[in-house]
């Protein structure tokens, strides 16, 4: 018995994900995290590219990028990419798909650094957060 609640609850899980994941006026939500800190940088070239060190080592490919709605709501959920740039400064970028169109704003955090507010249009077009201590 047990065990078929446990299908019947999947079966529901798996239909709202579905449904919500199929819906026609979502969208994709592009952009940058870019970190100056010439102390915090690593860019050891190559495939891995560059990310975050020290008090910025949470700034790295596949950091949580979350996208809310103005309540707080997680909207949609993707990751930061492999970064490029130079010695001092690295440009981490992000997409995240599934982002439900029509809210005001949206809320854009990276990891645990807060929450950046952006319009529809600017997540369409590539939000460009930016964080570093600049030395």
């Amino acid at each position: 018995m047990a065990v078929v609640g446990l299908i019947v609850v999947l079966a529901v899980v798996v239909t709202v994900m579905v449904w919500r994941k199929m819906q026609p006026d979502d969208f994709t939500a592009h952009g940058t995290m870019q970190l100056i800190s010439a102390s915090n940088v690593a860019n050891p070239g190559g495939d891995s590219g560059c990310y975050g060190t020290g008090g910025y080592s949470d700034l790295r490919p596949g950091a949580q990028v979350v996208v809310a709605d103005a309540d707080g709501k997680t909207l949609a959920i993707g990751e930061l990419g492999v970064g490029s740039g130079a010695a001092v400064a690295c440009v981490l970028p992000f997409t995240v798909t599934g982002v439900p169109a029509g809210k005001k704003f949206y809320g854009v955090s990276v990891s645990h650094r807060g929450t950046v507010q952006f319009t529809e249009a600017e997540l369409k077009a590539g939000a460009s957060l930016t964080i570093g201590d600049g030395s």
